[in-house]
């Protein structure tokens, strides 16, 4: 909203969550159970989710910067706001590239009796970080 995007428009770029979780994690655990890299078959797409993750979440950070910086001015700032849209919906792409992988590494180094409590936890630790994330959203800073 502060980039001048509307909250219909922020109800679609909400979507990317919902939308990568569909079609990203299916390719990515497709490609990691091909994978032969001397990582792991799992690692490598844990170690670039979180490389790209990073890398968006700085993007995202500065899209208002940036946008400026290409000729924003204003109260809206168009180039600012597609900034951030796009890296939002890549840093969605980047976690569900994580996640998938996290969850198969279980299986693969756990032995079988400890599959049901590392699951759990794994989904947790998730559903608690994302009551925190959404739960700050509502902050006024």
């Amino acid at each position: 909203v502060h980039l001048g995007v509307t909250k219909s428009v922020l109800g679609v770029v909400w979507l990317a969550g919902p939308l990568s979780g569909i079609f990203v994690q299916p390719i990515v655990g497709a490609a990691s159970d091909c994978c032969r890299s001397p990582w792991g078959r799992r690692r490598p797409f844990i170690a670039g989710g979180g490389l790209v993750a990073c890398c968006t979440l700085v993007l995202f950070s500065f899209a208002e910067d940036i946008g400026s910086f290409f000729g924003d001015s204003g109260e809206t700032h168009p180039v600012g706001a597609c900034i951030a849209i796009v890296a939002f919906w890549i840093q969605d792409c980047a976690l569900n590239t994580i996640q998938g992988p996290c969850r198969a590494l279980v299986a693969d180094v756990l032995p079988a009796e400890y599959h049901a409590a590392a699951n759990w936890s794994i989904s947790f630790s998730t559903g608690s970080a994302y009551w925190i994330a959404y739960g700050s959203g509502a902050l006024d800073l």
